[in-house]
């Protein structure tokens, strides 16, 4: 790639990422594509007047490497003149990857509320959009697990660098002199994603698609639209009671819908009642279709999942449950 900046801004042009003059968290981890994500923002920022905060995470799990990792995040942000904020961790090494997330997160969306920031940056790439990918579908995902990442997210998070494969990327730090540490834990294959990287992706591109990384990554996006379009087409049919987090709606208008949409609108619901769909597979939903499905006559009740289901007659009330 000749120029990733300009790349970037053209990306920006497509996807509506960011807007001049306006405030962005940009989480570093002091590996290569978070510093090149700080330094490729760092070129736009000065043409499109924007502010930039450095927000870096260490979770205290590698010792002198993590605490390395955060002098070098600081020593840059210091350099390029940026104020920088740093969540150090103590005794998470019990913790797992979503905790991590989570924690790292959470963070950033507090610092987005304490500096009036419009976006949170963060430096996932290409390769990692083939990754997902691949995971959800080896793990059984349907169509809103496979759209992966999109380049803005609901929770005000951008990724401008979706589009940039890896090696592009230390290309552009090699040109740029750009410092950068290796985190050897992402090569440690006792986590699947890591097993993705070091196996089955080039093991693909070796015996079926040199450009398998490109192929997945262009399907995770036109699924993306795709999906957009379906959640669009999304009949709203409940009634919604935010004081007692319920949502309720008749049978027999649910029976009207073809499956998919009957799906996609009690995902819908427990996006409502719940803020999230974490955890819900389609065992699940089709659980809760059998029981507003079942031709019986009596009264019934379904729980899981932070979720309570009562079906009174024709009427199905939906309620947050804890």
């Amino acid at each position: 790639m000749k120029n990733l900046v300009k790349h970037v801004q053209n990306m920006n042009s497509l996807h509506d990422m960011w807007a001049d003059f306006d405030t962005i968290i940009v989480g570093v981890s002091g590996g290569p594509d978070s510093m090149c994500l700080l330094h490729v923002m760092m070129q736009i920022a000065h043409k499109e007047h924007l502010t930039l905060v450095v927000a870096h995470v260490n979770y205290g799990l590698r010792g002198d490497a993590a605490n390395a990792d955060q002098m070098l995040v600081e020593q840059v942000a210091r350099e390029y003149g940026l104020v920088w904020e740093t969540l150090q961790i103590k005794e998470n090494a019990r913790g797992n990857e979503e905790l991590w997330r989570t924690l790292r997160y959470d963070f950033f969306e507090a610092l987005r509320i304490k500096y009036g920031a419009q976006k949170i940056a963060v430096a996932h790439n290409q390769n990692d959009q083939a990754e997902t990918f691949l995971l959800h579908l080896l793990r059984g995902s349907g169509l809103t697990g496979l759209v992966g990442m999109r380049f803005v997210s609901c929770n005000h998070v951008i990724r401008p660098l979706l589009s940039v494969m890896r090696d592009d990327i230390f290309t552009y730090c090699d040109v740029q002199n750009i410092s950068f540490h290796i985190d050897h834990t992402n090569a440690d294959k006792k986590f699947t994603r890591n097993r993705v990287r070091a196996d089955l992706l080039p093991y693909l591109q070796i015996n079926y698609n040199p450009q398998i990384i490109v192929t997945l990554a262009r399907t995770a996006e036109m699924m993306a639209e795709d999906a957009k379009i379906l959640e669009e087409q999304i009949p709203v049919f409940w009634t919604e009671n935010r004081t007692k987090k319920t949502v309720s709606f008749d049978i027999k208008k649910f029976r009207s819908y073809s499956i998919g949409l009957q799906r996609r609108s009690l995902l819908r619901m427990i996006i409502i009642l719940c803020g999230h769909t974490k955890n819900i597979e389609k065992g699940f939903i089709d659980e809760m279709r059998k029981m507003i499905l079942s031709t019986k006559s009596k009264d019934q009740v379904f729980i899981g999942k932070n979720l309570k289901m009562n079906r009174k007659g024709d009427t199905v009330i939906c309620a947050y449950h804890t």
